[in-house]
C-alpha cells in the first residue's frame, strides 16, 4: 500500500513539521496552505520523477514529475482541508489503482495468449 506509507510520511509527518515551522498563511478553497504544501509537493515529485540506474546515472521522467507535483499538491490540499490523513490516503489509493489498472489488464490479457 504505497498510498498509506507515502501519505504517512509526506502529508502526515513532514507536512506536520513544516506547518509548525512555517504556519500556512494563505487559503485555497477554504483550506490553509503555505510553504509546507509547496515543499512537500516538490519532495513527492522528486520521489516519483528521478531515479538512479545501476551505474548511478540520474534519469528524469518529465511527465512523472509534472503528474507527481500536481498529485502531491492535491493530496496536501486534501490533508489541509480535511485535517485528516484518511482523505488523501483514499485519493492516493484510487489514483494508484486507476494508474495501474490498464497495466494489470494488459498483463492479464498477455497471460491468456500464452
Amino acid at each position: 500500500m504505497p498510498a498509506l506509507n507515502e501519505e504517512l510520511i509526506y502529508r502526515g509527518f513532514l507536512l506536520g513539521i513544516l506547518d509548525k515551522i512555517m504556519p500556512p498563511n494563505h487559503r485555497l478553497f477554504s483550506a490553509p496552505v503555505g510553504w509546507g504544501v509547496i515543499i512537500i509537493s516538490l519532495f513527492f515529485d522528486f520521489l516519483h520523477g528521478f531515479w538512479l540506474d545501476d551505474s548511478l546515472a540520474v534519469h528524469i521522467n518529465w511527465i512523472a514529475l509534472r503528474n507527481a507535483t500536481l498529485s502531491g499538491f492535491i493530496f496536501a490540499w486534501l490533508r489541509e482541508s480535511s485535517a485528516s490523513l484518511v482523505v488523501p490516503v483514499i485519493a492516493h489509493g484510487v489514483e494508484d489503482f486507476l494508474f495501474f489498472l490498464p497495466r494489470m489488464m494488459k498483463m492479464n490479457l498477455n497471460l491468456f495468449t500464452l
